[in-house]
């Protein structure tokens, strides 16, 4: 299991079973939902009824989050 450093100190360290290259895949995940997040965005203010998608894709990123933090690797996520 790797421990990863939250800060540069001993005091702030999550354990986690993930590697370098599973936390990366989760935050290409992520940034593919933020950048989703803003095209949708871009398009509610010019009057589409896309608001919503935004909250969903929030609420994709939060379950990634979720899923990283608990140490479940990125295949495991339904």
């Amino acid at each position: 299991m790797n421990e990863v450093s939250m800060f540069n100190d001993s005091d702030h360290k999550i354990p986690t079973p993930l590697t370098v290259e599973e936390i990366e895949k989760f935050f290409n995940a992520i940034q593919y939902q933020l950048e989703d997040a803003r095209t949708s965005l871009d398009a509610a203010k010019r009057g589409d009824p896309s608001l919503w998608y935004v909250l969903e894709c929030f609420n994709v990123i939060a379950e990634l989050a979720d899923a990283a933090l608990a140490g479940n690797a990125i295949k495991d996520i339904k």
